[in-house]
């Protein structure tokens, strides 16, 4: 004796189908760029989930544990040096000049990595982010860009697929303005 009807049985067979591999996908990691822009420079302040770093450090071999202050020191230059490679920005269509990369241990959930471009003139800004294509799968990367007064000029989450953002900047008499 059959207690489920047909239509129903296959409907069951496929949702417990699609529950079973979606059971088994990477739960997508969330981290964050806010790009401040100064009148002089660009600073764009990364936060990673610890677990996060470990995960992009181990795509160039070896397994990497951060448990510690002391950890997080011994591969503090190689997570600088991978940041400056893969995080670039754009004014207009000139390549903004790193000046400094500095990487800092949180806590020991949280890592954060601060890139300071040198400002040139332009009204338009671009972001690159390579480093969201080597995380786990479905990473995503909310960015937001901000005056130093904490004005927002606009917002946006990348992907693997969609590791660009670019963004009109208010000239220097807007972020004045916008400041007050």
């Amino acid at each position: 004796m059959n207690l489920i009807p047909k239509p129903l049985n296959f409907s069951c067979f496929v949702l417990l189908l699609i529950g079973g591999f979606t059971a088994h996908a990477h739960d997508p990691g969330l981290s964050s760029a806010t790009i401040t822009v100064r009148d002089r420079r660009i600073d764009v302040l990364l936060g990673f989930a610890q677990r996060d770093v470990e995960s992009l450090l181990g795509t160039y071999g070896g397994q990497v544990e951060i448990q510690s202050p002391e950890g997080f020191a011994a591969i503090q230059s190689r997570l600088e040096s991978l940041a400056a490679q893969e995080t670039s920005i754009r004014l207009e269509n000139t390549i903004a000049v790193l000046k400094q990369t500095v990487a800092k241990w949180r806590d020991s959930q949280n890592i954060e990595i601060l890139l300071s471009f040198e400002r040139r003139n332009g009204s338009r800004l671009s972001l690159v982010s390579k480093l969201i294509e080597r995380l786990p799968f479905g990473h995503r990367e909310f960015v937001s860009v901000e005056t130093a007064a904490g004005v927002t000029l606009g917002e946006s989450i990348l992907s693997k697929d969609a590791n660009s953002f670019q963004n009109r900047l208010a000239d220097h008499s807007e972020l004045d303005r916008l400041s007050q």
